[in-house]
């Protein structure tokens, strides 16, 4: 995996991948106390506690370093969801591959909440997605500690799908989210609600999505991981002509106020 983050990173709403974006946190930040939110909603949280997760170097640029069960937590902000169709996007290094390590969920009650985690109840390095009545799980030696790996659950509303580097590794049924509206999530190191990393090690660009992601869009993600921020351009030539670039966006759904470029 190569990609390099942008360092201001702005969503190109007119990308297929910046589609139905309810939150985004590419931790591009490299310094301070806030996460910035560039979906366009604001959420976003700022980080406290002692001692607070700092920020490293990672394959990306920049991302937070979290330093286990002592390590501090983010204070809450507005729950991105309104249904219980959604799809949560994250890439994680994990220090460790053991025990249970949530890494973003939130939580009204055992049948209505989300979360995506880290356990070993079926052996070392397994992923869990769902709420805890119904949930999905990948076999054990799915996470490895101390390696990058992209994590997604989506959710169609009766199927819930967790993805690991761009492929399905575990599906259940219907899953409940009827309070999301309403809900905040606080973002925490350990626990019931939020980004998590109890056992230590790196986290790195979160973004949630009010659809569910295909399977081919989640492969994308993994292989291009800040597509969305990449405003596209063309050059005209005699095969890529006004015409041929206003059909292609056209057949994309992209509006008139998207960010794009033509180069004569």
């Amino acid at each position: 995996m190569s990609a390099v983050k942008p360092p201001f990173p702005v969503l190109q709403i007119g990308h297929p991948l910046a589609q139905g974006v309810v939150g985004d946190w590419p931790f591009y930040e490299g310094s301070g106390l806030t996460i910035n939110d560039v979906s366009g909603r604001g959420a976003s949280p700022t980080l406290t506690g002692s001692p607070t997760p700092s920020w490293a170097g990672d394959q990306f640029g920049w991302a937070l370093s979290f330093q286990g069960a002592s390590s501090a937590l983010i204070n809450a902000f507005a729950c991105p969801f309104s249904s219980n169709v959604l799809s949560i996007s994250l890439w994680v290094r994990p220090g460790s591959a053991t025990g249970y390590q949530g890494l973003f969920s939130s939580y009204t009650s055992d049948s209505d909440s989300m979360e995506i985690f880290l356990h070993s109840e079926d052996g070392t390095g397994c992923i869990g997605g769902g709420n805890y009545s119904s949930w999905a799980r990948a076999p054990a030696g799915t996470i490895t500690a101390s390696a990058w790996h992209h994590i997604v659950l989506t959710s169609t509303g009766s199927v819930t799908q967790i993805y690991c580097n761009g492929r399905p590794v575990g599906t259940t049924g219907t899953t409940n989210y009827s309070t999301f509206a309403s809900t905040t999530i606080s973002c925490r190191r350990t626990g019931s609600f939020g980004f998590a990393l109890g056992g230590g090690g790196l986290m790195d660009s979160v973004c949630a999505y009010n659809r569910a992601l295909s399977a081919n869009e989640v492969a994308s993600l993994y292989a291009d991981p800040f597509g969305r921020f990449r405003k596209r351009s063309w050059i005209l030539s005699p095969t890529v002509t006004t015409t041929s670039i206003i059909h292609e966006l056209k057949s994309s759904g992209v509006s008139g106020s998207s960010r794009w470029e033509l180069k004569p």
